[in-house]
């Protein structure tokens, strides 16, 4: 997160560093003296430029300097009172270094982060009464110096990372400035992560409860899905024995039709002997009747004979 700030400070001064330069020449009319300790900063190689809307206070800032910034650098701010903000991070800058800036109690920002400054160095601020923002990322500052901010009343963030200061003197500052923020702050943290806890057990417990729910839904279609193949199964049989009942009923009725035949078979050859037999009687009826005619002849030619003989008898 620091390294975020940082980028986003560097961006700032970066892109309004050229413009404000010669905006705050132009726009307030400074005193020779003031022009003078600005341009002694800048030749340090640090920025100074107006706050927007407000012509009269300004940033100033040694953290781009292509040179070492050491304690002597900050004497020019001796001469500059109307100042709103001050980043001297990564400077080589120590606690006597910083009693060069004490009479810069309109302060609202103050940048310390990665600098030498110690507990000593924080009693230079006791009359910052306007700081709003500190940040003391990476110093040796304790309890001790902590517990000299109590007195800003305005304070509305202190970064605090990497440094010595503990949990207790954290609360005491929080204390005795309502509404401060301390970054990183143990008691927030933990808030938090008690809220993330909670949340977490809350998700959890949700997707239990989510899980129980497809859990029953999936029961449901189980026992759906029994229910239709034990009625699949049920039909199968059905079928199974309409079949069975089917085939037996088949082979009873291929019994019939094989005795039908059979029967049917007899009757034909029955049929058959009667039509041989009729034949047989017809044939031997035709040879009586022949044999009939054949005797009704010879009858006849002896009875004509017979009459003829006794025609010659009767005549002789």
């Amino acid at each position: 997160m620091y390294r975020v700030f940082t980028v986003l400070t560097l961006t700032c001064f970066v892109f309004g560093a050229t413009g404000a330069n010669a905006q705050e020449e132009n726009s307030t009319e400074r005193t020779p003296v003031e022009k003078q300790a600005i341009a002694a900063i800048r030749a340090f190689g640090g920025w100074v430029m107006e706050v927007a809307k407000q012509g009269d206070r300004l940033t100033v800032a040694y953290h781009l300097s292509d040179k070492p910034i050491k304690d002597a650098s900050l004497v020019p701010l001796k001469q500059l009172k109307r100042v709103h903000e001050l980043n001297l991070r990564g400077t080589d800058i120590t606690d006597k270094g910083l009693a060069n800036i004490s009479g810069l109690t309109g302060l609202s920002r103050l940048h310390l982060a990665e600098t030498k400054i110690t507990d000593k160095g924080l009693q230079h601020l006791k009359g910052f009464s306007d700081l709003e923002y500190i940040n003391l990322y990476g110093t040796q500052i304790t309890d001790k110096g902590l517990e000299q901010l109590s007195g800003l009343k305005k304070l509305k963030k202190v970064f605090v990372w990497k440094t010595k200061i503990s949990v207790v003197s954290i609360r005491k500052l929080k204390q005795a400035v309502p509404g401060v923020k301390v970054i990183p702050d143990p008691d927030e943290e933990q808030r938090w992560s008690e809220i993330e806890k909670k949340r977490a057990v809350e998700a959890e417990a949700a997707e239990i409860e989510d899980t129980k729910i497809q859990v029953a839904a999936l029961k449901k279609k189980i026992e759906a899905a029994r229910k239709q193949a034990a009625a699949t199964a049920k039909k199968a049989t059905n079928a199974n024995n309409a079949a069975e009942s089917a085939q037996k009923k088949a082979i009873e009725l291929q019994k019939v039709a094989t005795k039908a035949k059979e029967q049917a078979d007899g009757d034909q050859r029955a049929a058959d002997a009667a039509a041989e037999k009729a034949t047989n009687l017809q044939q031997e009826a035709a040879e009586a009747e022949k044999n009939l005619k054949a005797l009704q002849q010879s009858a006849a030619k002896k009875s004509i004979e017979n009459k003829a003989a006794t025609d010659v008898e009767v005549v002789q």
